[in-house]
């Protein structure tokens, strides 16, 4: 039974190097400082990373095991043992100490490992998207490194976008680094089946424990390659997918469904559209291996144009341009909509001539009265028009309207009309005359309090926008939430350790209401998002986009003391969707003695 990623991180924060036995002289980076400080930088299946550095300023990953057997540990001393042998541009130096960390009485192992310095591979991509010399560059490096894989019988078992770092060696120039060892396989551990399978964005549908061997990571780079392929002819693929595109945040285009229904495929049919041989190539490779095993999966090759010469395979076909065009123009129907960038920083109102060289390729709001609408920025477009919806004009009644004088074939009408006139006129005397005789009871605060209990709600803490309500969704029951320990947290600005799981959820959420980024970050802890940071979180794409939020549910389902899920349900309007009902489940991790959001999961 190893330590939890709680555990590890209060003995790291209260004793620090002095927790370790031979690397005492080291000292642990936190990963965040406020509200309270956090050492982990985030975790695997079998591990939680911390980050340290020496007196030299020399900085290592130690990584500590949450569960592993002891199989798992040999596996990590041959893998140890062997890479030692070999040497390679993609490595990094790693070393198993046993009974380093002690927690409680007892000491238990880690991994040493260099910190690779770089940026992983979907962000390096982004960086790099309009680079496409740099994007065939990085294709180059990935068959280097498949090919190098290969030659020294190591398979690494789990690639993906957190375990590809793209680095800068002492040259300056950019390097491929795998990280997370986890799932790797050497020579020494032939016979042995495979621990993980891998992320199914980027693995083979069929593959099983059985596939372990130095071949393991062929499709995985085909999947790489492939995307990097596209991503020179259509930069738009790489919009998130509330936007249009197919970034998940955490893969390469492709998801796992894809790979079952490959021609089914949304993403292979807007891929094949394109129509361009060198996609088509990768295109055609991936269809024949998802139709097939795992272990018949070809070693990753580049593209070849017909005229290149044998030896020369980093051809790109040229991708047509039309002129250059300085700056573009917005517009709306009607005009003076308002122009947000990503962050909601409002950069002018409609028309409006923006510097193309500073736009292209970015996403701007924008906002017309209550209506929102989004622009991916292309650098072909030289202007963008935006069609808002027109609300009716007000009906006007003249106070004096002049009535035409009847023809011979109306006189029926206008009697009819005298008839029903007369009679409404005699029902509102009838019915004034009724009320006179009503005594109403004395008007008091407390009677006005006891009247309206059943539609009670702060709305200090949490505007209701009944624009954002279905018709057709379940009925709102907050005001039978009990929102006091809530209204303490909100207005004192604290949060004590006595503030319960279902508590931190209202918070959030009431956070997201109220457009307060500082206090959703403050009680929240997902290792994805901080390593995105606070900026990212606050952004538009993340916490930005949701507002208007009306909570009908919040029910702690299950609580061990250190982990819990919370049930909630909610309206809530969003700049992408406009309103809709959410059905969610938050899990929550006890840190330090207080809890935080970690995941957020659709019921569904």
């Amino acid at each position: 039974m190893f330590p939890s990623v709680s555990e590890y991180n209060q003995v790291i924060q209260s004793k620090g190097g002095t927790s370790l036995k031979t690397l005492s002289n080291l000292t642990f980076i936190p990963s965040r400082i406020t509200p309270i400080k956090i050492y982990s930088y985030g975790s695997g299946a079998f591990a939680v990373v911390f980050k340290a550095k020496d007196e030299l300023d020399n900085k290592y990953a130690i990584r500590c095991f949450t569960s592993a057997e002891n199989d798992k540990i040999e596996r990590y001393r041959e893998v140890s043992s062997y890479l030692r042998k070999i040497d390679t541009t993609w490595q990094t130096e790693f070393e198993l100490l046993e009974a380093e960390i002690k927690v409680g009485n007892r000491g238990y192992p880690i991994i040493k490992m260099d910190w690779v310095e770089g940026e992983l591979l979907n962000d390096y991509i982004g960086h790099k998207l309009h680079d496409n010399k740099a994007l065939t560059e990085l294709q180059k490096q990935l068959v280097e490194v498949s090919k190098s894989l290969e030659k020294h019988k190591v398979g690494h078992g789990d690639l993906q976008c957190g375990n590809v770092i793209v680095s800068k060696n002492d040259g300056g120039e950019s390097v491929v680094k795998l990280i997370d060892y986890d799932g790797m396989y050497v020579p020494p551990l032939s016979g042995k089946h495979s621990l993980e399978r891998g992320l199914t964005e980027f693995q083979h549908p069929e593959r099983s424990h059985l596939d372990y061997n130095e071949k393991i990571d062929r499709f995985s780079f085909w999947v790489i390659i492939c995307a990097i392929e596209a991503l020179k002819y259509d930069k738009s693929l790489w919009l998130e997918v509330m936007q249009g595109g197919f970034n998940t945040l955490q893969n390469t285009l492709f998801i796992g469904q894809d790979f079952i229904d490959f021609d089914n495929s949304a993403l292979v049919q807007r891929l094949s559209r394109l129509n361009k041989p060198s996609l088509s190539f990768y295109l055609s490779k991936l269809r024949a291996f998802c139709d097939s095993l795992p272990e018949n999966v070809e070693q990753i090759t580049m593209f070849k144009s017909p005229n290149q010469e044998q030896g020369n395979n980093d051809f790109t076909e040229p991708i047509a341009t039309q002129p250059k065009t300085d700056f573009i123009k917005i517009l709306s129907n009607p005009s003076g909509a308002t122009i947000f960038n990503s962050a909601f920083q409002k950069i002018g109102t409609t028309p409006c001539v923006l510097d193309k060289d500073e736009y292209t390729a970015k996403t701007l709001r924008l906002k017309y009265e209550d209506q929102y609408t989004t622009v991916f920025i292309n650098k072909n477009q030289s202007e963008i028009w935006i069609n808002f919806q027109q609300k009716n004009p007000p009906i006007i009644i003249k106070t004096q309207q002049p009535v035409p004088a009847p023809q011979d074939n109306e006189w029926v009408k206008v009697v009819i009309f005298v008839i029903a006139f007369t009679v409404i006129v005699l029902a509102i005397i009838s019915l004034g005359k009724k009320q006179e005789n009503i005594v109403y009871p004395p008007t008091t605060d407390s009677t006005l309090v006891a009247n309206d209990i059943s539609v009670a709600v702060d709305t200090t803490a949490i505007l209701v926008d009944t624009t954002a309500i279905l018709s057709d969704a379940p009925p709102n029951n907050f005001a039978e939430l009990d929102t006091s320990a809530v209204d303490t947290a909100v207005s004192s600005g604290t949060l004590s350790n006595n503030t319960t799981a279902e508590e931190i959820s209202m918070i959030f959420l009431l956070a997201l209401n109220n457009a307060d980024c500082e206090r959703a970050w403050q009680v929240t802890y997902n290792p994805f998002w901080e390593k995105k940071g606070k900026a990212w979180f606050c952004s538009s794409q993340a916490f930005g986009g949701v507002n208007k939020v009306e909570i009908t549910e919040v029910t702690e389902v299950s609580n061990d003391g250190l982990k819990a899920i919370v049930h909630a349900k909610y309206y809530a309007s969003d700049t992408y969707n406009g309103a809709g009902y959410y059905d969610q489940y938050f899990d929550l991790t006890k840190l330090n003695n207080k809890w935080y959001i970690v995941k957020i999961i659709n019921s569904n």
